[in-house]
């Protein structure tokens, strides 16, 4: 089991199988929330299996399983050229996005410098996140709301380094005609601001002036001192 869910924090991480699999029964909640039993020979394919389950993918590739292996949860997402917006953030997703923003927020630049091989390797992890569900996971959070203050207060290297990523994401699914309208107001929606003031920095690919309208847009719950940094 041990090298079984290390197999799969391959899979989620790079995208790379092993072709064969341990004999066992596996739990898949499809995108609908639907579970799915799989039984699994120590003889099948990982490519075999994969085809069996293609019809739970969707036509155009887009959809994607939850494996729960041990209470651990696995995202297995079919490769695409672009990002998916449907495809919801997992909670393994939103710790490594957590850290990220903690570490820019709070950390000193010698402490940031010193992890630069951690952040990496977290942010190898979310890079597939659709750049609105990426600033989405972030102010929907109220801790990580104040850490997005706290990066743009700091400024310098570590808002501009933030606002690159950003930037290099969005620039290329918008390439991709991939940031569209029905995206933008389900991500207005969902943060509960008004899709009037994100429409014109999207349609200018102004990813800084977007970000900057989230951070001074959205209230924070409760005591919006709250998180003061």
């Amino acid at each position: 089991m041990r090298n079984f869910m290390w197999a799969m924090s391959i899979v989620a991480g790079i995208g790379c199988f092993p072709s064969t699999m341990v004999g066992m029964n596996l739990t898949l909640i499809n995108s609908e929330g639907a579970p799915i039993e799989v039984a699994i020979n120590s003889s099948d394919k990982f490519s075999d299996i994969m085809t069996s389950l293609a019809g739970y993918f969707g036509e155009n590739g887009t959809a994607s399983m939850t494996m729960l292996v041990a209470n651990e949860e696995v995202m297995i997402r079919k490769k695409t050229h672009y990002r998916d917006y449907w495809t919801p953030v997992t909670k393994a997703e939103k710790k490594e996005l957590y850290y990220i923003v903690k570490t820019l927020a709070r950390d000193s630049l010698p402490s940031i410098g010193l992890s630069n091989s951690s952040l990496n390797k977290a942010g190898d992890k979310i890079v597939h996140l659709h750049p609105l569900n990426f600033l989405k996971t972030i102010f929907e959070d109220e801790e990580m709301k104040a850490y997005a203050h706290a990066i743009r207060d700091r400024g310098g290297l570590i808002w501009s380094g933030f606002m690159g990523g950003v930037s290099k994401s969005s620039d290329q699914e918008t390439a991709r005609n991939n940031i569209k309208e029905e995206f933008i107001e389900d991500f207005a929606m969902i943060l509960k601001i008004d899709v009037n003031l994100i429409i014109p920095p999207i349609q200018k690919s102004n990813w800084k002036d977007l970000v900057n309208v989230l951070i001074d847009k959205i209230p924070r719950a409760n005591d919006p001192n709250r998180y003061d940094m």
